[in-house]
């Protein structure tokens, strides 16, 4: 593209508004796909549990298979965290050529630039609002591995297998 020090080149990165646009697609998708396959390990509310009998009434295989998922959900977060990075990146890169761009031979070459410019931060608009649901979650799950991880060596240090909680009292009117 013609620039006033002659022609500015577009980042790499940037392989056209198709590429970019199709992208972003694919990031929104996985945001929203982890957002919706990992709610239930969240929804457990793993760092809230106060006592024991709580603890004892989560089953052991739950409770693995929730700290498996919690694993899988970092790892892929990991991922679309550093796609999303990269995409942010490469916008801020070519939005910024864009500025550098002179279309001497068109009269409305700054309207023409500007809406170059916000076409791009459009494109991004929706995907760091589902970017920032999926940061958020991220944090949940982080916490809610950390509790689940104390809760399994609580588990299996106190929780019988086949014998149902009974309140303190009643403990200790049965010995």
């Amino acid at each position: 593209m013609p620039g006033a020090r002659g022609e500015v080149k577009l980042d790499r990165c940037y392989r056209g508004r198709d590429h970019f646009v199709c992208s972003v697609d694919a990031l929104l998708t996985e945001a929203r796909s982890l957002l919706k396959g990992y709610k239930k390990i969240i929804d457990a509310n793993y760092p809230d549990l106060s006592n024991l009998e709580g603890v004892c009434r989560i089953k052991s295989d739950a409770l693995a298979s929730d700290i498996e998922g919690a694993t899988d959900f970092s790892a892929k977060f990991k991922v679309l965290k550093a796609q999303y990075d990269a995409r942010v990146s490469c916008a801020s890169s070519v939005q910024q050529s864009f500025r550098d761009v002179t279309l001497s031979d068109m009269t409305q070459a700054p309207d023409l630039l500007k809406s170059m410019i916000d076409t791009l931060e459009g494109d991004m608009a929706g995907v760091s609002i589902v970017e920032a649901q999926a940061a958020g979650l991220a944090e949940k799950m982080g916490a809610s591995q950390k509790a689940m991880n104390a809760i399994q060596k609580v588990h299996r240090a106190m929780c019988a297998k086949n014998q149902p909680m009974r309140a303190d009292a009643e403990n200790r009117a049965a010995r």
